[in-house]
């Protein structure tokens, strides 16, 4: 009886790490491929969820993004490398759908995407200029 206790707590325990390492959030790097000045994204998000974007991005450089979805409901957030600042037309209540400027700071830039309402699938687009 001790014996099956056992493989019955050890089977409860790895079900449980098994469906917390699933719910890890995935993070994309933003690349740009030799010779390219854009990258092209396609995915899909569900309401109160967020798919998430790494950049290293220069000081000074400029770039342009932008989002579509055939519902209309994509947008994005873009924050700078200390992660304290939302860029300028890119914050929480901007419900960004295209930005363009000038990096102010070198670094990590986080772009988020999210849906203003329902499910959401989209294609997102980062270019150099």
């Amino acid at each position: 009886m001790t014996r099956l206790r056992i493989i019955i707590s050890s089977l409860a325990a790895l079900v449980l790490l098994s469906s917390s390492g699933a719910a890890q959030e995935l993070i994309r790097r933003v690349q740009f491929a030799p010779g390219s000045n854009s990258a092209a994204f396609k995915g899909s998000v569900v309401r109160g969820e967020r798919e998430r974007f790494v950049l290293h991005g220069q000081a000074g450089q400029r770039l342009q993004i932008q989002i579509s979805s055939r519902e209309d409901n994509a947008v994005f957030t873009f924050l700078q490398p200390e992660r304290k600042r939302w860029l300028q037309g890119a914050g929480d209540r901007d419900d960004a759908k295209q930005w363009s400027g000038t990096l102010p700071v070198s670094g990590e830039y986080l772009l988020s995407v999210a849906s203003t309402r329902g499910n959401t699938s989209y294609k997102l687009i980062v270019s150099r200029q």
